[in-house]
Parts: structure tokens; C-alpha cells; sequence
């Protein structure tokens, strides 16, 4: 019983995943490159429009303090910093488009004009001359009391 509360609390608490970090090296694919150089882009856009969703590569502390230790010629040789900026620079490109495509406005075809006009010329057909003599703010009784003669008492 006690091993099995064990094994259900390492899940809740993340047990198994900190030994699985320590046996990955920083060249394994299962490694976030971005995470170990900077900040995973998964990380940056969560809880808005572009979230990506959780990064299904590991996020391991000890691996990104190593890689931070390691000696600048060795960083260039592995080529995680290139990775890196080729990545940013793809989500960069699509908010980029998206932003574009949100500030474009939509095109009318020919077609779409020709029916709004039809529907603009039958809805003034429809529609009474208003009166223009007519205050919009007040209705008609209260504007024809304020325009009728008034009787004076004698």
C-alpha cells in the first residue's frame, strides 16, 4: 500500500521525470534545444492566441546548467544557438502572417457589391420618407400638444 502511495505521489510530483532527465544527454532528440539555449517558444506563447500548446520535448534544469557551462567553443560546435534563432525566427514569421491577415480587410467580389446595392435600393424602397419637421428625441403626441394653439382663460 505504501508503494503504491510512493508511486502515485512521484507522478503527482514529478519523481520519474527528474531521473529520466539525468539520463539524457544534451544530444538526445527527446532534449528541448531551445529550452537548454533560451526559453522554448511553447513557453512564450502560453495562454494566448498563438499558444502552441506544451512542449512535447523535455524541459530539464540540470542539462540547461550544463549546457550554460559549458565553454563557448563547445556551445558553437553542438549549434543549438543557430537552432534556436532558425526556430524564432519561424513563429516570428507566422505571427508576422497572422497579424497580416488579421489587418487585411476582406475583399468584395463583384458579385457581393452588385447584391448589397440591390438590398440598399429595395430597403429605401421600403423605407417612408420620414418627416422632417418631426424632432426624433420627442414622440408625435408630445409634439403636436407643444404646436396646437393654447386656450386662454377669460
Amino acid at each position: 500500500m505504501a508503494a503504491e502511495q510512493r508511486k502515485l505521489l512521484e507522478q503527482l510530483m514529478g519523481g520519474p521525470q527528474t531521473s529520466r532527465a539525468a539520463q539524457l544527454s544534451l544530444t538526445d532528440p527527446k532534449v528541448c534545444r531551445s529550452f537548454l539555449v533560451g526559453t522554448c517558444p511553447h513557453d512564450l506563447f502560453t495562454n494566448t492566441k498563438k499558444d502552441v500548446g506544451p512542449c512535447p520535448k523535455v524541459h530539464a534544469e540540470s542539462l540547461k546548467t550544463e549546457y550554460e557551462a559549458l565553454p563557448e567553443s563547445a556551445k558553437q560546435k553542438y549549434g543549438f544557438e543557430h537552432d534556436y534563432l532558425r526556430d524564432l525566427q519561424k513563429y516570428i514569421d507566422e505571427c508576422n502572417r497572422w497579424i497580416e491577415t488579421a489587418q487585411t480587410p476582406p475583399r468584395e467580389t463583384p458579385d457581393e457589391i452588385r447584391q448589397t446595392n440591390v438590398l440598399l435600393k429595395t430597403i429605401s424602397e421600403l423605407t417612408p420618407p420620414s418627416t422632417a419637421a418631426w424632432p426624433r428625441s420627442r414622440s408625435s403626441a408630445t409634439w403636436a400638444r407643444s404646436r396646437a394653439p393654447t386656450r386662454k382663460s377669460q
